[in-house]
């Protein structure tokens, strides 16, 4: 059975996004190696039926190229906030989690308070709960920017391994939602969009298997899912 592991709000619309497409010339789909994957940030596990996979994704990228390992969770417990305060409501959007990143930045896990490590989410998604001087540390994570690349000269599935190519030298991934409707054991996951769930994932690079190029991801359950996480 499909696991209930999600948390992904739709993403509105706003004409104010950065369209990676307009601000640079992507390049072409020729000069993109067979395969290419950016790195392998730390593999985080979200928990059995939390809503906190935007958080994790989003600090899974922001990881790539800070180096450090990221308290992941405080991107969820100030995204909370910037969506209205209800740290009960259900999940992130992805823009609100590149607002946390770029305007508060994420603190370093060596920052987090070492009694959080045994804290469970209805502690940490509330953001009175962590204290006051991680804002600070958080800055040290800051992020510059964040882009749309579901616009571009191609479909998505090229646009986004232009992109990756385009920012290699940041080590740069990407954080994109899809419906949950495959099985944990799958390698290959065939979305048809029929599941019920939105999930955020981790977007690495793209490799090929049995002669077809695949987006290469990484999720936040642990080693549980595909090969190895």
């Amino acid at each position: 059975m499909n696991l209930t592991i999600s948390g992904l709000k739709p993403k509105t619309q706003d004409p104010r996004d950065f369209k990676v497409g307009a601000i640079i010339d992507l390049p072409k789909l020729e000069e993109l190696p067979d395969e290419y994957v950016v790195g392998f940030p730390t593999l985080l596990d979200q928990g059995y039926g939390t809503d906190s996979c935007a958080a994790a994704a989003s600090g899974a990228v922001a990881e790539l190229h800070e180096e450090v390992q990221l308290a992941w969770l405080w991107i969820f417990a100030v995204g909370k906030l910037l969506e209205g305060g209800d740290p009960d409501s259900f999940g992130l959007e992805l823009r609100t989690v590149g607002k946390v990143l770029t305007k508060y930045g994420v603190p370093s896990l060596i920052d987090m308070p070492t009694d959080f490590l045994n804290q469970d989410l209805s502690f940490l998604r509330r953001i009175e709960n962590w204290p006051p001087e991680m804002y600070n540390k958080a800055l040290q994570h800051k992020q510059g920017s964040y882009f749309d690349v579901s616009s571009g000269p191609y479909d998505i599935f090229d646009n986004l391994r232009a992109s990756l190519w385009a920012f290699r030298k940041e080590k740069n991934g990407f954080i994109f939602g899809v419906i949950w409707s495959w099985m944990l054991s799958q390698v290959i996951m065939e979305i048809d969009g029929q599941g019920q769930f939105g999930h955020a994932l981790c977007g690495l690079g793209w490799k090929q298997k049995d002669g077809k190029t695949y987006i290469y991801v990484q999720n936040s359950t642990g080693d549980r899912a595909g090969e190895e996480g």
